[in-house]
């Protein structure tokens, strides 16, 4: 049995199935119930309604599970500090409890290649490169990162970190599939610094496998970027833009 907070979210609804179809009995947490309908194809899938902050039930959901992995949070361009950590942070923490007391054989925690800031484009950005957080989400998710380790080095909690670029793909109606995909088709593009800000890009469905790949192939206590090599937002919009032959005014931000 894996137990997989965030299930129902973007990279969930693609991650369930995959498990299922690799044979994985799965158990789902997730705080929305108007958003479990798609579950009933996967007839096998034990669903709990709650959130991260509820201790209890996420002990109870995790007890008697051989995995879990961790990749419900919350993601906004901005918000509130105190609700990121709260959710991204002080969540994350309850999952580690419970997972650490339940004595699963692995975690695999999600975390971002988000963490890495804005780095240097000339140079090699791999796992060693320090991570420069440089907003609320950003800092909430390094800072989960940063308890993840503290369990495995203090407490022996058998933890895998992953860090995957900007989600992107099917199903997806939000950050990333909105900015580069949606808005343009609506007209709207907007360049945040002139498009020079970079990301990592990440195709969902690599994400999902890679996912799975680390359940058994991964190493203890490492982190993994699952991402592809940096692009601008401008180089992203303008790849979108000639394969959709979309020509519209650019708004600078």
């Amino acid at each position: 049995m894996i137990f997989v907070t965030g299930g129902t979210g973007f990279l969930g609804r693609h991650l369930v199935p995959v498990l299922c179809q690799a044979g994985y009995s799965v158990r789902v947490l997730t705080r929305d119930a108007s958003a479990n309908s798609w579950l009933q194809r996967y007839p096998g899938v034990q669903i709990i309604t709650r959130d991260l902050l509820d201790k209890d039930v996420i002990k109870r959901g995790i007890a008697g599970c051989r995995y879990v992995i961790h990749a419900g949070g919350m993601f906004r361009f901005w918000g509130d500090e105190r609700a990121f950590l709260e959710t991204n942070a002080f969540g994350s923490e309850h999952v580690m409890a419970a997972a650490h007391a339940a004595g699963v054989e692995r975690l695999i925690h999600i975390s971002t290649a988000a963490v890495i800031g804005q780095p240097d484009p000339n140079l090699i950005i791999d796992e060693s490169y320090p991570p420069n957080p440089a907003d609320p989400y950003q800092r909430s998710k390094l800072q989960a990162e940063q308890s993840a380790i503290r369990y495995y080095e203090d407490r022996h909690l058998p933890v895998v970190i992953l860090r995957p670029g900007a989600y992107y793909g099917p199903l997806g109606t939000y950050a990333f599939n909105r900015l580069f995909f949606r808005d343009p088709m609506r007209g709207i593009i907007m360049q945040i610094n002139g498009g020079s800000y970079i990301i990592f890009p990440a195709y969902i469905t690599d994400v999902a496998q890679s996912i799975l790949a680390a359940l058994d192939k991964a190493r203890l206590g490492e982190i993994y970027h699952i991402c592809g090599d940096w692009i601008s937002h401008k180089e992203a919009f303008d790849i979108v833009c000639e394969e959709a032959n979309i020509r519209w005014p650019r708004l600078p931000i």
